[in-house]
């Protein structure tokens, strides 16, 4: 499962740019297309899974305030879901509904969404910063735990080896897979995920 974050933090290396500018074009040309395959449906419980153990990892690392990065994906979100879109009517022929986590085609667009913003906060990671938390917005002085990396570029590897054991011991209990069998013994445990 580490790769999953592994692939999502390879895709994160595009510019951001607030207009369709030249440079946004480009970037968005230069884009892998989406597979024009049809897709099983993804299994709702590991959907969100992946999403919400993406998200706490990085809470619980600490390089970011989660307002902050709330705010960056939403307008991550808002600034590519058009264009997701169009290139889906194109090659495709049709579009996932918005906030659907078990169609594959959503689930590539909110999952890009969410990596390409925690690259972007983990670039330009703080040791302390102050996070606006609960109803109130009360400020709150946050820092960086000791068993986190202190150097920026060393916090995608600890991100993905957090996010991969954290799934993979979701699905070695839903799934009754030990981690230490084979790989074989894994995936074919697994097959439920993937609709096999």
């Amino acid at each position: 499962m580490a790769a999953f974050a592994a692939l999502a933090l390879l895709c994160a290396g595009g510019v951001r740019v607030d207009s369709p500018s030249p440079l946004r074009l480009l970037e968005l040309t230069l884009r892998p297309r989406p597979p024009s395959i049809a897709r099983s449906r993804i299994d709702q419980d590991f959907a969100v899974l992946l999403m919400r153990t993406s998200y706490s990892v990085a809470e619980e690392m600490r390089f970011v305030a989660m307002d902050g990065f709330q705010r960056s994906f939403f307008l991550r979100r808002q600034d590519e879901w058009q264009p997701y879109l169009a290139v889906l009517a194109d090659e495709v022929g049709s579009v996932p509904t918005q906030g659907d986590l078990t169609a594959a085609a959503y689930f590539d667009f909110i999952s890009f969404a969410q990596y390409v913003t925690l690259a972007d906060e983990m670039r330009k990671g703080q040791l302390d910063y102050v996070e606006l938390v609960g109803a109130e917005a009360e400020a709150t002085v946050r820092r960086r735990p000791p068993d986190v990396p202190r150097e920026n570029a060393l916090l995608p590897a600890e991100y993905r080896k957090r996010v991969g054991d954290a799934v993979l011991g979701w699905a070695a209990e839903r799934y009754d897979v030990v981690p230490a069998r084979s790989l074989v013994g894994i995936v074919s445990g697994s097959r439920g995920l993937l609709g096999g």
